[in-house]
């Protein structure tokens, strides 16, 4: 497997892999210009300017979008529409995050952790975890908006 890392861009706006399917690891971390980024296996940490977080093609990894001192502060929507077993997901520290995308997702064994992103409805959260097919092991929601508005 291939480990990707886009690491300290300056001018970078934009990375598409639309068609990636397999990946041991990305690794999107520090770049203060991109806004959208599409790819598989993530971890995304401190990116100033990405917005939106998607892939169209990928059905299973590992997820950690934000962490404790790391997170997106732009990052306002989480699109992975296939998705359907990621082991763990680990958004944390996104705070003007409104929007999960996740409709096929049905597996995660390990834990689930969402996590002071104080623009998403609790509601959104409390959704994703009532259509997995059993609840993970551990669950953490907390600093997220108890009066925000679900479709």
């Amino acid at each position: 497997m291939v480990k990707f890392i886009v690491r300290d861009t300056v001018q970078l706006t934009t990375f598409e892999a639309p068609l990636l399917e397999a990946i041991s690891e990305l690794l999107i971390l520090d770049n203060q210009s991109l806004t959208t980024e599409v790819g598989d296996a993530f971890e995304v940490l401190e990116n100033a300017a990405l917005t939106a977080l998607g892939t169209q093609v990928l059905r299973a990894g590992y997820f950690l979008i934000g962490q404790e001192g790391a997170g997106n502060p732009q990052l306002l929507t989480i699109n992975l529409p296939r998705l359907s077993e990621t082991y763990a997901l680990n958004i944390i520290r996104n705070p003007l995050l409104v929007d999960l995308d996740l409709p096929s997702l049905r597996w995660m064994p390990g834990h689930l952790e969402i996590v002071a992103c104080v623009s998403l409805p609790m509601c959104e959260a409390e959704a994703l975890l009532a259509d997995l097919a059993a609840p993970p092991g551990n669950t953490l929601l907390a600093g997220l908006d108890p009066n925000g508005m679900c479709p």
